[in-house]
């Protein structure tokens, strides 16, 4: 998918906890490619029990083609890694997990200036 991307594009994926440490050849290849290109700029690991249909965990990848696109902080060399498996709770009675608003907006200050941006 990164080679869709406008030259300084980004994309995000829902992808499995798993996505993280597998030791399938290929996708620690992928991974390995990602890294050291520099292309990935974020990981947020999900809670489990998020999506109705299923229970496993996931994360959140951010990809980017440049992490130093114009208007934005140089992130060269830099990955945010965020915990965010604790911000929610479970909800009856369909036992899935939700996210909490507050909670979630306690990142925001955060991505906004890594980005180098006062506000979003």
């Amino acid at each position: 998918m990164l080679w869709h991307l406008a030259p300084s594009g980004v994309a995000s994926f829902v992808l499995a906890n798993g996505s993280m440490s597998t030791s399938t050849t290929s996708e620690a290849e992928i991974r390995k490619n990602l890294l050291e290109k520099d292309n990935v700029d974020c990981i947020v690991t999900m809670p489990g029990q998020l999506f109705y249909s299923t229970q496993i965990p996931v994360c959140l990848w951010f990809i980017t083609r440049n992490k130093a696109a114009k208007g934005h902080r140089d992130r060269r060399g830099e990955i945010l890694f965020i915990d965010a498996r604790k911000m929610g709770q479970m909800v009856e009675p369909i036992e899935s997990f939700q996210l909490k608003r507050k909670k979630i907006c306690r990142y925001i200050p955060c991505l906004a200036g890594r980005k180098g941006r006062r506000r979003i």
